[in-house]
């Protein structure tokens, strides 16, 4: 910056010599400040001089000054070890990489998969290609007073893909629990085997495991059970939920297990987790906003205080508590809607299983 003592202010700068070199370097001069800036786009010099003018008319000249315009450093450019082809994409390491620069990968087909950088190192997977189908890899490095850079690597995924695993399911009823007197009768769940573009077809049963539950705790486990069986209590408790889980271990004709469990209670169970999921982040963003309303009705308290001071003391204490009202309401609002969509839930989860079959509440 050019700086001038003396004279009326404020002052004005202005270029006496050297307006067109500057101009054509790609920078300029502030005529109210006196900064010269601006990005270049030419190396070498130019030579420039500027008059500062005060609010009466007087002015001084600086001897004319050189300013060297100087490239911009590169980035790094990055590099790559050899590609490994998988099923569906491959894998591929950047192997200079720096955290000093911030590095942006894209790719031509499928999706990109970023790992945490060790060291130098830095791996990238690649999925979502068909057999033998290509795309390329492009990383581009910055940084702040860098000329960015990029480079790429071309790779596929393997020519033949593996053949997508089997799949078991329940074709015709979940696994059922019945109470009579103080014995639970459990009957297996009817299953069916389904290979990918194939029929049905009987499964071939390695382990079958039926238990039964109370209260989301295991009473019994039964192994080796294709059809029914039944459990004598003690005593029935009133109050408890009694349920019956099965999980199944099969295999196909190539000796490929899987293991499942098919009870209409365990699907209930993962579709819960993702509902109290959603209700515990409605409740959090809900305490979040109310908590910042409080937070900014408190600090307009604190303005009206020293801005309206002719008011009495009693009226600020009523307003903070008023306030502190707002923000207890707004919680419980919250914590009601939590407990209403979690009420709701288990009234609705009871009502299926006790429509499927699988549960017995004792009043």
């Amino acid at each position: 910056a050019i700086t001038a003592s003396g004279g009326t202010t404020p002052l004005s700068y202005s270029l006496s010599s050297g307006a067109q070199a500057l101009a054509a370097s790609g920078l300029a001069l502030n005529t109210s400040t006196g900064v010269i800036s601006g990005t270049p786009t030419e190396t070498g010099t130019v030579t420039v001089a500027v008059t500062a003018t005060d609010s009466v008319g007087s002015s001084a000249t600086t001897s004319p000054f050189t300013i060297t315009l100087l490239d911009d450093p590169d980035a790094i450019i990055p590099t790559f070890d050899t590609p490994v082809s998988t099923s569906d994409g491959f894998t591929v390491h950047v192997t200079n990489y720096d955290a000093a620069y911030t590095e942006q990968a894209s790719v031509t087909a499928g999706s990109i998969t970023n790992s945490i950088p060790q060291g130098a190192s830095w791996l990238l997977t690649i999925t979502g290609l068909a057999a033998g189908q290509s795309a390329t890899l492009t990383i581009t490095t910055s940084r702040i007073g860098y000329v960015s850079k990029s480079a790429s690597v071309t790779a596929s995924s393997s020519s033949t893909q593996a053949p997508p695993p089997p799949s078991f399911f329940v074709a015709q009823s979940p696994v059922k629990i019945a109470l009579s007197g103080t014995t639970f009768t459990i009957s297996a769940a009817t299953l069916e085997f389904s290979y990918h573009g194939g029929g049905l077809q009987p499964a071939v049963v390695r382990t079958q495991v039926l238990t039964l539950m109370g209260n989301d705790q295991v009473l019994f486990t039964f192994k080796e059970i294709t059809d029914s069986t039944t459990v004598t209590l003690p005593a029935i408790e009133s109050g408890v939920l009694y349920t019956a889980q099965e999980s199944v271990s099969e295999k196909d004709a190539a000796e490929n297990f899987s293991s499942h469990n098919f009870s209409v209670e365990y699907a209930q169970w993962q579709n819960d987790r993702a509902v109290k999921r959603a209700l515990t982040t409605t409740y959090y963003a809900a305490i979040s906003q109310a908590l910042s309303d409080h937070e900014l009705a408190l600090h307009q308290l604190a303005l009206d205080r020293v801005t309206k001071k002719k008011l009495p003391t009693k009226y600020f204490d009523a307003k903070a508590a008023e306030v502190q009202q707002l923000w207890h309401a707004a919680r419980a609002a919250a914590e009601l809607t939590r407990q209403q969509g979690l009420d709701a839930l288990r009234t609705s989860d009871l009502a299926d299983l006790r429509n499927a079959g699988i549960s017995v509440l004792i009043p």
